[in-house]
């Protein structure tokens, strides 16, 4: 069987034929005359920090392989050592894999080609499925041989982790552990071996990492994109992987830790806690209502109340009233917390302004009491002048400056559309362009952006015609149409859009979302949008414009999908537009809140000055 090599091995020849070389001269490949009976693809992964590694795409032989389970030991093994003051050591295998050798008459089915040459595996390698449970099984002897002797050591793979209480005896365990190994064959990394002890060690698998991520984004359904934005740090992590079953050092991560710190103090409040709006106060008149017609009405009207509000508002204001019910469970002598007393409403706030880092807990904890006594009925313990001050203090004590991100300007997206831009652009370099222009040209907020439908968009003759069904101003759900010219240049916005919709094949009746993710395809050698009618994901929709400011020489860090509306919003307040027209176009309810997205240029700034008739 002779399979080609894969796009990425053609695309880094010169990276393939230097590490074919090196698996040669250390003996992991030898080359032979005649074809072997499997020809596999070689493949290149390229990681987020541009390292590349070699990949032999065993997909074919896997389907034939007999896989045996294997129980594959992790930090829950390691938990049962773990006691409070111990001490802990690292060790990792370089090349685990390669230290065991492949029977002569096996390696016909690990060949692969390059250049006209014939090769094959003699070592044990990367992508071949029964890999791991070979892998283990030859490492779990050390580990019994070392149990034995009352060494606290856990092994995943190539990775372990031994802990002991005191610091000598954890020097001792180590020493013969690093001897045992090298007296095996095996080949310590000096490089990620911390062979001193330390109370200070971290042994995370970024495939756990990443299993976590995925069941907090799980829950957004219940708690609201907070999954999304309390996990950016650690997907950031999970994304500088090599390999999945690579141990990262979280401790150079401090915002990750924050992160998984976050988790950790909040899921136990996502238990099911009885906030009892609905069984008090005024929701006790349910009893009078005898007719099942009214009963009907009145459990309905209880939906009605929760949607008077936004649902991430009503998501929010419950989970945050769930935390102080939770709290006041702990204690006796608070009897009650819907009404509740404004003393210990006071004392609640106290509590949190002692660790918190912004004074909005506070208030959103503050919002949330009044939200759930409103709903019941009750008279508001937080109109209380103590629990204003108390309010007004955190303001005070735990504001801090906003860390606004950089807008855009008109030379930044004139460098993205010289960089992507084109009369061969490709439907992913399109996509990027329709979406920064758009936004910059329209003012739009990502979630504006990324639920615009073909159907939503009426080309005219001079401009185009964008209804924008909800936004985050438009709380009525009334709709607002956004405007925007066309221009005699090849950046042209409405232009662009256009070719984006032409290229992607969208029906422009249609009720498709505009904006999808794309797949390639291999045949065509092109990009295609999904068919599955599912709008960009705002992680995504982030990752792909800071990859392209990070392309055209830009620190993408001080930029974000918020910098196009600011951007836009200041170049047109910058060259006389009236604030009213400014209003309308950019959906703003207040000029307080347009403002805030106005960066004045110093002209105007200097403007100011240069008029006090001096």
């Amino acid at each position: 069987m002779y399979s080609k090599n894969n796009k990425s091995a053609l695309e880094h020849s010169d990276f393939v034929s230097s590490a074919v070389k090196e698996l040669v001269l250390g003996g992991l490949v030898k080359r032979v005359s005649i074809m072997p009976h499997v020809v596999n693809p070689l493949t290149v992964s390229v990681n987020g920090k541009g390292k590349h590694r070699l990949i032999l795409d065993l997909r074919h032989v896997n389907k034939q392989v007999i896989v045996n389970k294997v129980k594959f030991e992790d930090w829950k093994t390691l938990s049962q050592y773990v006691t409070l003051n111990c001490y802990g050591y690292v060790f990792d295998l370089k090349a685990g894999y390669h230290h065991l050798n492949i029977f002569e008459q096996h390696q016909k089915y690990l060949g692969f080609s390059w250049k006209g040459e014939f090769y094959v595996f003699t070592v044990l390698p990367f992508g071949l499925s029964s890999s791991g449970y070979i892998f283990t099984k030859t490492v779990r002897q050390l580990v019994k041989h070392w149990r034995k002797s009352s060494i606290k050591v856990a092994v995943y793979l190539d990775d372990g982790f031994g802990v002991e209480v005191s610091y000598e005896l954890c020097v001792k365990h180590a020493r013969r552990i690093k001897a045992d190994l090298i007296a095996s064959g095996f080949v310590p990394n000096k490089d990620k071996c911390v062979w001193l002890p330390s109370q200070h060690v971290e042994w995370v698998k970024v495939r756990q990492l990443a299993k976590i991520c995925g069941k907090l984004i799980a829950l957004t359904p219940a708690v609201g994109n907070v999954t999304q934005i309390m996990t950016r740090n650690i997907f950031s992590v999970i994304n500088i992987r090599d390999y999945w079953d690579q141990y990262v050092n979280i401790g150079k991560y401090p915002d990750c830790i924050n992160e998984l710190i976050f988790w950790r103090d909040n899921l136990p409040l996502l238990k099911a806690v009885d906030l009892k709006i609905f069984s008090t106060g005024f929701w006790k008149n349910d009893t009078q209502v005898k007719h099942t017609e009214l009963k009907i009405l009145f459990r309905k009207m209880k939906n009605s109340v929760i949607d008077s509000k936004a649902r991430n508002t009503t998501v929010k204001y419950a989970y945050s009233f769930k935390r102080f019910v939770v709290w006041s469970e702990k204690y006796t002598e608070i009897k009650s917390v819907l009404p509740a007393n404004e003393i210990y409403v006071s004392l609640y706030l106290q509590y949190l302004m002692q660790s918190a880092k912004h004074y909005s807990t506070i208030e959103a904890a503050c919002y949330a009491i009044k939200w759930a006594h409103s709903l019941a009925g009750f008279e508001d313990p937080c109109a209380s002048d103590i629990v204003k001050c108390i309010v007004e203090a955190s303001k005070r004590k735990l504001n801090r400056p906003i860390q606004k991100k950089e807008p855009m300007n008109a030379n930044i997206m004139l460098s993205l559309f010289k960089k992507f831009g084109g009369t061969n652009s490709s439907l992913k370099n399109l996509r990027l362009l329709a979406m920064c222009f758009l936004a910059y040209s329209g003012f739009l907020r990502y979630s504006e952006l990324c639920q615009i439908r073909a159907k939503n968009i009426t080309f005219g003759n001079d401009h185009i015609d964008i209804y924008i069904e909800s936004s985050k101003t438009d709380c009525y759900r009334k709709g607002k149409n956004v405007l925007i010219a066309k221009l005699d240049q090849a950046h042209c916005p409405v232009r662009i859009l256009s070719d984006y919709l032409d290229k992607a094949k969208i029906d422009r009746s249609s009720d498709d979302f505009v904006f999808r993710a794309l797949s390639y395809c291999k045949s065509t050698n092109n990009c295609k949008l999904r068919k599955k009618n599912i709008q960009l994901s705002y992680t995504r929709t982030r990752e792909i414009v800071k990859g392209a400011l990070s392309e055209i020489g830009l620190n993408a860090r001080i930029f974000g999908t918020h910098s196009f509306r600011a951007g836009g919003c200041s170049a047109a307040s910058n060259s006389g537009v009236s604030d009213r027209l400014l209003k309308i176009h950019g959906r703003w309810k207040s000029d307080i809140a347009k403002d805030s997205y106005i960066s004045d240029n110093l002209k105007k700034r200097l403007l100011v000055s240069k008029s006090l008739g001096l």
